[in-house]
């Protein structure tokens, strides 16, 4: 009776809600065990359906099941974001909702779980719920608490964090109930609820939450909680220990007040210069006026969110501050601000319209960035030092990330459309789509229709939003009646497709020709120049393949497309246009620039890198590396490296040139790559190679975006010319001075975190010899969090009419002469140098010097012992023509540091007998050392993109 009293008076007491939205009530009465860290109690769901339809069955979510082991929904993307604290978690870190019995009117309702991560409820009504009628459902429920170093959600050292932590009716609208799994992306899409929560709390636990909420003392150390209200998402409550929730009334510009509450701790260096309420009221005045006013009294605001969503810019440098901490600061507090005043407010389905969101939320800080903080620089401090202005980055502003990190993603080819569900977006299209992309793409919008229609539809759509469901028909509905139906495009294309937008101008026949070089149909700006300064700019409607261009006003010297960058075009470099341009002119100018930099559309760019290498032969190599990569992707592509080598004093260096073509719209294809190869080192000591190779690579689309698969066809042609000891016999000469193969590779990688797998297929066909090979390797976490690498060789020879080695498989290495491989010393057969090894053919780590001119077959197994601490053993048999099959085996440990960077063999036996006993062991050590930077880059990025 208490309960239902109380729920009484919360129904008539409580802040207004529209009719149109007020679905359900929950009702919970619950305890927390410190002990546990669970919570313990009863829910009742009043649930009103307000469908047209007959209901026999309701779903509910139950998302704190998702952390009851490493097999769910939540646990395997866990690991697709490179992450194994949930499937390495303790029983005790574990969480899970439980200890259900359903029941209504004292009639028990049977119910069933829907998946393997028991995080979505079918409950069968017993009797079918008419439309505009209700039902109310009790349940006893055992909530047991997960780490929160899983996801910010649990419990911690500080206290308790509760997160969409009891059951969720779902949604059911158009004949549909809209259910999903929790994958930690807060986007549980439900109902517009009622709420009242009671919770009984140790007297040592402080509580807030993002409702009103009343403490009473009970006794005994203890006190209980009562939470209620309105509210679009979940109930969020913290109880931390001995902590203090800072609360603030802040009265907007508007007469509005708001009662903020947070834990989140402002330095003390910034409060005597801007004290927390002043900023709370700075950033709640800028969102009242782009918005509309906080249709809530109370706006929570977690440290959580800003740990979880921290504000991504340039790389640190270490003993730099580069971002101002001040700076950092405010912004990630506006960030968590916005996104709470949005998302409270917003009434939609997140999963499948993340972008009105995130995107929105995006568009307002780079908007408040630009309002409050205009000239700070995208490297920060950095663009202070003298020598930062020497390059174009520096001159990029902070909210140029946008742009710099889509168009990263975007010459990649993996860039995804916006209006895809929240939860398919790689890692890093979070960023560069969901939320940049978008971002852009609302600035765009307000520059096209004009602030006035863009202030005046957003608006509208807040407030809309704020009483009635609302996706992207509805938003553009308001934008088109409030701009005469211009802004569709933007709905239409820009949002609901993946074309890219880039435009090119050029003179052709005395007209000015701008051409649309993909299908995307918004439209561009153009700007019109005399002596740097701006006549003119136009908007142009959205256009297909070309059109003739008049310009508003001839008196100028220069024609430029989306000179503000107002676009986030693809490609930039061929948007000007020198309308009065002499013979004698150049378009654009050959910069020569030292390191990488971003793109100068202005020049043709060439980068120049100071390079030094090492080898035994050529000793110190210093040069440079003069290429035109800039910091994003080009499809042509060339690098030219040479390098003085000081041993053989002469030139030596390598050179290349790619052309990509992306595959945009295939189910099949990435990209296709051609290619011409060519570099000129030593091999031995005076004794100089030449190898010239062209090839084509294909790369094959991934099945799944957020996957980090690498699956391609390499097809090249080899050319080796090399140089030979002058001792060589006359008959030798061209089993080894001069060779062509023809070599086919096909590849699959799959470097998941617990279970990384890969298999190559190598052909080759030479003029003496052919031979196929193929390699198997899976590596793999165990339970107990030891690795176990296991790899397995094949190779055998097609033909062979060559009387030496050379071409033959290696037992422990092979002769690299392809010449692929970075050894530091490939022709040494004693010293240190001569221990480095690239595990390749048979991949035995004693030293044999055994080959096979027949067939070889190899096993190389590692366990983990002790972190990066293994044993290793080796087992392989081999035949040589008209030779009987011989079987080696070895064993030893390996310090295993970065896998294929920094590894270290140590043998211990091999059927040779003890390599322990062997005269100087040292040198029987072998080590694996990766210098390319490239190769150690990639390493670190998987799970990325």
């Amino acid at each position: 009776m208490r309960i239902k009293f109380i729920y009484i008076l919360l129904l008539l007491s409580t802040f207004s809600f529209s009719q149109s939205v007020e679905r359900n009530s929950i009702i919970i009465d619950a305890s927390l065990d410190t002990i546990t860290n669970s919570v313990i109690g009863i829910q009742e769901i009043n649930y009103l359906n307000s469908s047209k339809d007959s209901l026999t069955e309701i779903y509910l979510h139950a998302w704190p099941s998702a952390f009851r082991n490493r097999n769910t929904i939540l646990g395997k993307r866990s690991r697709e974001n490179r992450k194994t604290d949930i499937y390495y978690a303790e029983t005790k870190e574990k969480g899970n909702l439980d200890g259900f019995l359903f029941q209504s009117e004292a009639d028990t309702l049977f119910w069933s779980y829907t998946n393997h991560s028991h995080d979505i409820i079918h409950i069968e009504l017993n009797k079918p719920l008419a439309p505009n009628k209700s039902i109310i459902i009790k349940t006893p429920f055992n909530l047991k608490l997960p780490n929160a170093d899983f996801t910010g959600f649990g419990y911690s050292n500080k206290g308790y964090y509760l997160k969409e932590w009891y059951l969720s009716p779902a949604v059911y609208s158009e004949g549909t109930w809209h259910t999903m799994s929790n994958k930690n992306l807060d986007d549980l899409f439900i109902e517009p609820n009622v709420y009242l929560i009671r919770l009984n709390l140790p007297k040592t636990y402080n509580i807030s939450s993002n409702l009103l909420y009343k403490c009473n003392y009970l006794g005994f150390n203890k006190y209980e909680a009562v939470i209620s209200g309105k509210t679009l998402g979940s109930v969020n409550v913290m109880i931390y220990q001995y902590h203090k929730f800072k609360k603030y009334q802040i009265e907007t510009a508007k007469s509005n007040v708001i009662n903020i509450e947070t834990d989140v701790e402002y330095p003390f260096v910034f409060r005597l210069e801007d004290p927390l309420p002043e900023l709370f009221r700075r950033q709640l005045n800028f969102l009242e006026k782009n918005l509309g006013p906080y249709k809530l009294s109370k706006l929570w605001v977690s440290s959580v969110y800003i740990k979880n969503n921290p504000i991504y810019s340039v790389g640190v440098i270490p003993l730099i501050k580069t971002i101002d901490p001040k700076f950092q600061k405010e912004i990630e507090i506006f960030k968590s601000i916005s996104y709470h005043y949005i998302k409270s407010s917003i009434f939609t389905n997140m999963r499948e319209n993340a972008w009105m969101v995130e995107g929105l939320n995006a568009y307002l800080l780079s908007k408040y960035i630009d309002e409050v903080y205009p000239k700070t620089k995208l490297l920060g401090n950095i663009s202070e030092y003298w020598i930062s202005k020497f390059f174009d980055i520096s001159e990029l502003k902070f909210n140029d990330r946008q742009q710099l990190l889509y168009l990263i993603m975007a010459r990649k080819n993996l860039d995804q459309p916006i209006d895809i569900s929240y939860d398919k977006y790689a890692n890093l299209n979070i960023l560069a789509i969901n939320q940049f992309k978008s971002s852009m793409g609302f600035a765009y919008l307000k520059d096209y229709i004009g602030n006035d229609n863009f202030s005046k539809s957003l608006t509208e759509t807040f407030n809309f939003s704020s009483k009635y469901y609302t996706d992207p028909d509805r938003m553009k509905k308001i934008f088109s009646k409030n701009s005469n139906n211009t802004s569709n495009w933007f709905f239409d294309d820009y949002i609901a497709k993946r074309n890219l937008i880039d435009y090119k101008i050029k003179r052709e026949d005395g007209n000015v020709i701008i051409k649309n070089k993909t299908d995307y149909s918004g439209p561009l700006k153009v700007f019109g120049y005399k002596n740097d300064t701006l006549i003119f700019s136009q908007w142009i409607k959205g256009f297909k393949d070309t059109i003739s261009y008049i310009p508003l006003n001839k008196k100028i010297d220069r024609l430029v497309l989306n000179d503000n960058n107002i676009l986030p075009e693809y490609n930039f470099r061929d948007n000007t246009l020198k309308y009065s341009k002499k013979w004698y002119q150049v378009d654009k100018p050959v910069q020569l620039k030292l390191m990488t930099d971003v793109e100068n559309p202005n020049y043709t760019q060439v980068f120049l890198n100071p390079h030094a290498n090492w080898n035994a032969y050529d000793g110190l190599l210093l040069g440079a590396a003069f290429y035109n990569k800039s910091m994003i992707e080009k499809p042509f592509q060339y690098k030219i490296n040479p390098l003085y080598a000081f041993n053989t004093e002469s030139l030596t260096g390598s050179l290349s040139t790619t052309y990509t073509y992306f595959f945009r719209n295939s189910d099949i294809f990435h990209s296709i790559r051609f290619g011409v190869f060519a570099k000129y080192y030593h091999y031995d000591r005076n004794l100089a190679y030449a190898k010239y190779n062209p090839a084509i690579k294909i790369n094959f689309k991934r099945p799944n975006p957020r996957g980090v698969e690498s699956h391609y066809l390499f097809i090249r042609y080899v050319s080796v010319d090399k140089e030979l000891p002058k001792e060589l016999m006359t008959d030798e000469l061209g089993k080894y001075e001069e060779y062509k193969i023809f070599n086919i590779r096909h590849a699959y990688e799959n470097p998941e975190i617990i279970e990384d797998f890969r298999i190559r297929t190598d052909l080759q066909i030479g003029d003496k010899f052919g031979k196929l090979s193929s390699e198997f390797r899976i590596r793999k976490q165990t339970d107990w969090k030891n690795m176990i690498d296991f790899r397995l060789f094949a190779g055998i020879f097609l033909y062979n009419n060559v009387d030496n080695y050379y071409y033959n498989f290696g037992v422990n290495s092979s002769t690299d002469y392809l010449f692929d491989h970075n050894f530091f010393g490939r022709s040494e057969t004693s010293g240190i140098l001569s221990q480095q090894i690239i595990i390749n053919d048979g991949g035995f780590k004693t030293k044999y010097n055994t080959f096979s001119d027949y067939w070889l077959v190899s096993t190389n197994t590692h366990v983990s012992l002790w972190k990066f601490f293994e044993a290793y053993g080796d087992a392989g048999l081999y035949a040589n023509r008209n030779e009987s099959t011989h079987f080696i085996w070895d064993t030893g440990v390996r310090f295993n540091f970065v896998p294929e960077i920094l590894e270290f063999y140590f043998p211990i036996y091999s059927n040779q007998g003890s390599e322990l006993e062997t005269p100087h062991y040292e040198e029987r050590i072998r080590f694996v050392f990766t210098a390319d930077l490239n190769e150690i880059v990639n390493y670190f990025r998987r799970g990325l993109f």
